[in-house]
């Protein structure tokens, strides 16, 4: 059984047992079990106030946020998919060319448009179940185009945007779709 489950049955277990005392104090004649009820409530009182302080305060498990976005896509002169990347469980990734000195999670270096981007041009960052990009001072710059707007914004090197399934993300000239 899980530790949660014997926490709520010990508290229902006090918590029965405080109903069963409020009648025997309250209701019941009997002058015996007044006598007998009255310490047993006044030490059941506060485990109960304990349990329920310690319920309230107590660490809730971690549970990973989900995406909603779940690949991105360079888009072709056509319109299609020439490439995907599945990003599904990644926290961080680097959009650029791969070099000798370094690997970029989104390489961008055979696209047509590869002799544009630098080797590290943006990169993309999951928080708190919500993903940024962030231009890292490319020559040829950053963009987004977000789904509902017609146009794209130029991004500020180092300031972070929320991205959303939809946006297009433009890597100096290469259009990443965000699925």
């Amino acid at each position: 059984m899980g530790v949660f489950f014997l926490r709520y049955m010990l508290m229902l277990f006090v918590l029965a047992s405080l109903t069963c005392l409020a009648y025997l104090i309250w209701i019941s004649d009997n002058t015996t079990l007044r006598i007998i009820g009255i310490p047993t409530a006044s030490l059941l009182i506060p485990i109960w106030l304990f349990l329920l302080y310690r319920e309230i305060t107590a660490p809730k498990p971690y549970i990973p946020a989900i995406s909603k976005i779940t690949h991105f896509a360079i888009i072709g002169p056509e319109g299609n998919y020439e490439k995907e990347w599945c990003i599904s469980g990644a926290m961080s990734l680097l959009i650029g060319k791969d070099t000798a000195s370094g690997e970029a999670d989104i390489d961008l270096s055979d696209t047509q448009y590869g002799r544009f981007i630098s080797n590290e041009h943006a990169v993309v960052n999951f928080s708190q179940g919500q993903w940024y990009i962030e231009d890292l001072g490319a020559a040829n710059g950053t963009g987004i185009r977000k789904k509902s707007e017609d146009y794209a914004t130029r991004l500020k090197p180092n300031v972070s945007y929320k991205i959303d399934p939809g946006d297009t993300i433009y890597i100096s000239k290469a259009k990443i779709a965000v699925i």
